[in-house]
């Protein structure tokens, strides 16, 4: 919500009844991609007529992407995020990838950056923004890793609203 608070947007937060479900014959970015979709279509919003004015409603998953131990090797950041507009059903669904290389970590480390950074409900289990650091480098967006990809959703929103506008 940080992120979107940022962006500057007017949202309010909803329930979904989404339940996600693993499929390993998908690529991270694609899985990520499905369970977004679901998200927004499974929103629990104003029963009735269709808004008489636009109304987007978001939806966003993120999966972090490793094959073993993270500590001093790379992984990566998936998410999905997902546009429908709720009167015309417009729908636009992406995603966003972040390489993130992680410093070489100690055992004493870890425990403290795990009191510090209170990361156990964070995607990867850790928080990027938290210092100090853990996290040696990462191309890609910086808010993608935190939550959100907002360079993306500026995108889509823009894409969104060009569409809409024909």
């Amino acid at each position: 919500m940080d992120i979107l608070k940022e962006i500057d947007l007017s949202f309010r937060v909803v329930p979904s009844r989404y339940v996600e479900k693993p499929d390993h014959r998908l690529q991270p970015g694609e899985l990520t991609m499905q369970h977004a979709l679901g998200k927004t279509r499974a929103a629990v919003l104003p029963a009735g007529k269709k808004p008489k004015t636009r109304e987007i409603v978001l939806g966003a998953d993120t999966v972090v992407y490793f094959e073993a131990r993270m500590s001093g090797r790379v992984h990566y950041v998936y998410t999905g995020v997902a546009l429908v507009e709720r009167r015309t059903g417009e729908t636009i669904v992406r995603s966003d990838q972040t390489k993130v290389k992680f410093r070489r970590w100690t055992r004493g480390r870890i425990a403290s950056y795990v009191r510090v950074a209170r990361s156990l409900d964070k995607a990867g289990g850790y928080a990027i923004q938290c210092l100090p650091s853990i996290v040696l480098s990462y191309q890609g967006s910086l808010s993608n890793v935190i939550g959100l990809p907002k360079e993306l959703l500026y995108r889509m929103l823009r894409d969104m609203n060009s569409r809409l506008s024909k």
